[in-house]
């Protein structure tokens, strides 16, 4: 219901799974690719700054949601079978 609810057009459509995708993550890197930069800075009037001398984060840029879906309904079909 919830999945319906962002969108009128469902065919061919797929919606971002942000709630699974730390955990996708941790299970396998490769689905969630990220680049290691510095971390940025929070100005006052809520722009971004950077600082090259600052401690290194990692930013996701690309959640491969298929693979992180698959896993998970691969994981629900064996726990079903036991």
């Amino acid at each position: 219901m919830r999945f319906k609810e962002y969108n009128s057009i469902h065919k061919g459509w797929s919606k971002e799974i942000w709630d699974m995708a730390a955990v996708g993550y941790v299970l396998n890197e490769d689905w969630a690719p990220t680049n290691t930069i510095p971390s940025p800075i929070l100005l006052d009037d809520m722009k971004w700054a950077s600082d090259k001398n600052r401690h290194p984060i990692k930013i996701v840029y690309e959640i491969k949601r298929d693979p992180i879906l698959k896993d998970f309904i691969q994981k629900l079909e064996n726990f079903n079978n036991k």
